[in-house]
């Protein structure tokens, strides 16, 4: 037998018996209880979740459609129209007997879209380098 028929067998082997212990493992985690841990955090300093795990029994239904509502062109109305979507608090969420602040991603991110529609609109400057929205850093004109 060759020296590279052997080698060829060898990593097959190897191979098959890699993807087996893979398949065990899979098997074995399967049966695991994967729910978050409940802890008490503070919410001072670093003791706080990485993600906000909110659990929900309940199923939310939602449409989702073309929207006419948020005007691009900076109509009549635009600035208060694009205003509705900041929410009360600007998205932040107050935690622990601090009342430390978080922001929810979904606000920063509307956010984000209000000053890339103000630049598209003509009432702000877009500027590279990257800055706190991501995608630009932005100056208004007016």
């Amino acid at each position: 037998m060759s020296t590279r028929l052997q080698a060829t067998r060898v990593a097959i082997t190897l191979a098959f018996i890699v993807a087996l212990l893979n398949l065990y493992l899979l098997v074995a985690s399967t049966g695991k209880d994967r729910s978050p841990q409940y802890h008490d955090y503070s919410y001072i300093g670093d003791d706080y979740p990485e993600l906000w795990e909110i659990s929900s029994t309940q199923s939310v239904a939602m449409m989702v459609e073309e929207t006419r509502s948020y005007p691009m062109d900076g109509g009549p109305n635009a600035r208060e129209i694009w205003a509705t979507s900041s929410s009360k608090g600007f998205g932040y969420v107050r935690l622990g007997s601090e009342h430390r602040a978080f922001a929810i991603s979904m606000f920063h991110q509307l956010h984000c879209m209000r000053l890339i529609h103000a630049a598209l609109a003509g009432r702000a400057m877009m500027r590279l380098p990257v800055g706190t929205c991501s995608t630009a850093s932005i100056i208004f004109a007016r």
